[in-house]
């Protein structure tokens, strides 16, 4: 039997995901980053405020970017959360390291944001792209009967991520949630010849799912997967670099989105508010899952929807919809109760900022 080595220290970090992956890169640079608020609502940097920093009047998608990035900024004279790390044999211990010190800064501001609600414990089991027996063996032992399975050593294949020397990403799962069991398992690839800073995309993203499962141990069943994993892929990209200093770096990530929905839909630069009603009324029940095959449609097209509910409702009310899901709601009744629409609501006004970006080229 492999033992796995635990390093002495227990670390401080944050809690949640969703069921499988999350952000892969492959060795591009990027800058150690951030994730959002504060234990009421994410400041709301005012429209004039930032115009003035930038010298123009700001997209409403600048705004959003820049609110995530200031309230990241905002935390980081707080806390984090306990975590339990395992190292495997093979990983580097340097980059291990390197990835928690930007783990623990992406996970301070969703600590703060949850305003003293217990968390669930977190085990974080870092490993190089050689340890597929080993992690074979902890998923076994760790998981028993919930054991999944989610790295394809035939294809090299960590969920979504194409799995290289130079990989760095990595996939969470909650295990037994509604139980005195509850915990969450999170396993990241630090490739044997990664040499970046960790990946910020991929860091905020991962961060965002754990407090999505912190507060909500599991989603509902009526709850897109556009919604989970949009809300990651928001906070990824906004908190991937500073938007109001690197505005062409974060416009060229958000044009990557732009790109992964017309491959989905090549003819979203035409479409009417009727037509991607349609489209998101296509992604509930029964295509809500969001397993390991999932697309990245769901991920891409829900960043825009999510710029959208940021910017319409703020931190708050988002927030207390997860609250909402813990304590049992369907994704259409905290809907109703806590935004104040139906989902059909819903729907056209995410419709109508889609129209905003893609025919309107914003």
């Amino acid at each position: 039997m492999v033992e796995p080595m635990k390093t002495s220290t227990i670390l401080r970090v944050a809690a949640t995901l969703i069921i499988v992956m999350a952000g892969c890169s492959n060795g591009v640079a990027t800058n150690l980053s951030p994730a959002p608020s504060t234990s009421t609502s994410i400041p709301r940097t005012t429209t004039s405020t930032t115009a003035a920093s930038i010298g123009r009047v700001p997209e409403d998608w600048e705004v959003v970017y820049a609110d995530i990035w200031d309230a990241y900024l905002a935390a980081q004279g707080g806390e984090t959360f306990p975590i339990e790390h395992v190292m495997s044999p093979t990983v580097d211990r340097e980059k291990a390291t390197e990835a928690i010190v930007a783990y623990e800064r992406a996970l301070k501001p969703w600590l703060a944001s949850m305003g003293g609600s217990a968390v669930t414990p977190i085990v974080w089991v870092i490993m190089s792209e050689r340890d597929y027996k080993w992690w074979y063996q902890f998923v076994t032992e760790q998981e028993g009967l919930d054991a999944g399975y989610n790295w394809d050593s035939d294809k090299d294949m960590l969920g979504h991520c194409k799995l290289t020397t130079r990989s760095f990403c990595g996939y969470t799962k909650p295990l037994r949630p509604g139980t005195p069991e509850y915990r969450i398992l999170q396993y990241s690839v630090i490739g044997s010849e990664y040499t970046d800073l960790p990946n910020a995309n991929t860091v905020n993203h991962e961060a965002t799912h754990w407090y999505q499962f912190s507060v909500t141990g599991r989603f509902p069943a009526d709850v897109p997967c556009w919604y989970i994993e949009g809300q990651a892929s928001l906070y990824g990209g906004a908190l991937q670099y500073d938007v109001m200093a690197q505005r062409g770096s974060s416009v060229g990530q958000r044009n990557n989105f732009k790109g992964i929905v017309r491959q989905y839909q090549p003819g979203a630069d035409e479409f009417d508010v009727n037509q991607w009603v349609e489209v998101l009324e296509s992604m509930y029940q029964p295509h809500v899952s969001c397993g390991p095959t999932q697309d990245y449609f769901k991920y891409a097209l829900g960043m825009f929807n999510w710029e959208s509910l940021q910017a319409t409702y703020g931190f708050v009310p988002m927030h207390q919809v997860l609250l909402d899901f813990a304590d049992g709601a369907t994704f259409a009744s905290s809907v109703h109760e806590r935004l104040g629409i139906t989902v059909e609501d819903l729907n056209e006004l995410l419709a109508r900022h889609l129209v905003h970006v893609f025919a309107e080229g914003h």
